[in-house]
C-alpha cells in the first residue's frame, strides 16, 4: 500500500490489512479466512496453553509462504509462475 502511496495502518491483522490493498488494487485478492488463521496463530502461539498440531503447523507454514510469493509478484520482485 505505501508503494501505492496509501497510508497503513499500524495494525496485525491481515485480514483487515488485505481488504484495504483489495480496495486500492484490483490485482489482489486473498482468503480472509486464511489470513484470520495466520494472525491468530501469530498472536495465540505467544501465550502458553495454545496449542497447535504439526499439521496445523505445517498448513500456516504453507499460507504463508503462498501469501508471500503472492505479495512478491504483485510488488513486481518476482514472476507469476504458469
Amino acid at each position: 500500500m505505501i508503494q501505492l502511496g496509501q497510508t497503513v495502518d499500524k495494525i496485525h491483522d491481515l485480514a483487515a490489512l488485505s481488504r484495504q490493498l483489495e480496495a486500492v488494487d484490483g490485482q489482489w485478492s486473498w482468503d480472509g479466512g486464511e489470513l484470520a488463521d495466520l494472525s491468530s496463530g501469530a498472536v495465540l502461539a505467544r501465550y502458553p496453553g495454545f496449542e497447535t498440531s504439526a499439521e496445523e503447523q505445517a498448513d500456516l507454514v504453507q499460507i504463508a509462504s503462498k501469501l508471500r510469493q503472492a505479495l512478491r509478484i504483485l510488488l513486481g520482485l518476482d514472476q507469476q509462475e504458469d
